[in-house]
């Protein structure tokens, strides 16, 4: 019986050891955070960080300290407090009113510090130098077959109890560079595309400061397209396809014209020559029979002649016969 309840005993210790190494081999927690990093003039960092925490939560601030650790290209102060004061020499304040450094999870931003923010699978981080506010823009491309693009943003506005909410606002009087051009949004945050734009991938880009000089919209991505179908430029196309088609076919035609010309014509040069050369035969015919008709003729009036004198040679013999007849009856 003792060494049942011992058997028991051990059984269950060994239990609650399993059962507590499980639990701490599962409370490693590893994410694969893609963070962006937008300073006053440019991108900063642009990558994806892997991020391994063993209490089971990564904040957003976790992600960047893993980011600072792991990259030589990064310098960033205040993350751990939960506001971030410096990112690369950039110190918040800058412009002198209530600019900084903000941060983004999804394109939304949160109303917590990045120390508080717990990240999940998926999640993209995106921390930013702006003033307040700052405009977070996204695309509408619904009339691109115009060439008309809309910029757009998911602002937080707040009442006068400073309550929070989500309003979707245009992005008006911005810079915004499609492929090699520079366009300004209108009040409705619009541009027209020139109507020479290529087709294909065209690499946008956004920018706007505010009066004090901050940047007051979140660049896009530096890898941020948009893709265009100029449908002039293919209508085009088509048509000089359809232009090279035809003289093609025009060309196909006056080559077979030609070629059937040349062989109407080597038909009649053939025939031409069978001509000439059976007529060459009667030609010669013809010369000979005319040699010989005068040749023909001057012997037929020699004969006559001689005819004629042979007459009155045989006359003038009646005659004189006659005449010698008549003598002698007399």
């Amino acid at each position: 019986m003792r060494n049942f309840k011992k058997i028991i005993c051990t059984a269950a210790a060994l239990s609650v050891l399993t059962l507590g190494a499980g639990v701490s081999a599962s409370a490693d927690t590893t994410l694969s955070v893609p963070i962006r990093i937008e300073g006053v003039s440019g991108n900063l960092f642009y990558e994806t960080v892997s991020v391994t925490d063993s209490d089971g939560k990564i904040t957003a601030a976790d992600a960047l300290i893993f980011a600072d650790e792991q990259s030589d290209k990064l310098t960033i102060k205040g993350a751990d407090s939960g506001y971030i004061t410096e990112i690369n020499g950039e110190k918040a304040g800058a412009f002198g009113g209530y600019d900084g450094w903000y941060y983004a999870v999804n394109m939304e931003v949160p109303t917590v510090g990045v120390n508080d923010f717990e990240l999940k699978d998926g999640d993209e981080l995106v921390v930013y130098y702006g003033g307040f506010p700052c405009q977070l823009p996204f695309v509408e491309t619904d009339r691109l077959d115009n060439g008309v693009i809309a910029f757009k943003s998911n602002d937080v506005e707040y009442d006068e109890n400073w309550n929070a909410s989500n309003v979707v606002n245009p992005v008006s009087d911005a810079e915004v560079t499609i492929g090699d051009k520079t366009y300004t949004t209108d009040k409705n945050g619009e541009i027209t595309l020139d109507k020479d734009t290529p087709s294909g991938e065209l690499s946008a880009q956004i920018a706007k400061k505010d009066s004090s000089g901050a940047p007051c919209v979140l660049r896009f991505a530096p890898d941020f397209t948009i893709t265009y179908t100029n449908a002039q430029t293919s209508s085009d196309t088509d048509s000089d396809k359809a232009s090279d088609s035809d003289t093609d076919t025009d060309k196909t035609a006056d080559t077979d014209s030609d070629t059937s010309s040349k062989a109407s014509s080597s038909a009649s040069t053939q025939t031409s020559t069978q001509t000439v050369k059976s007529a060459a035969p009667a030609v010669s015919t013809a010369a000979a029979s005319v040699s010989e008709t005068p040749a023909a003729t001057g012997d037929g009036r020699t004969y006559a002649a001689l005819a004629v004198f042979g007459a009155a040679a045989i006359l003038v013999a009646i005659l004189l016969l006659i005449g010698k007849v008549t003598k002698k009856k007399d």
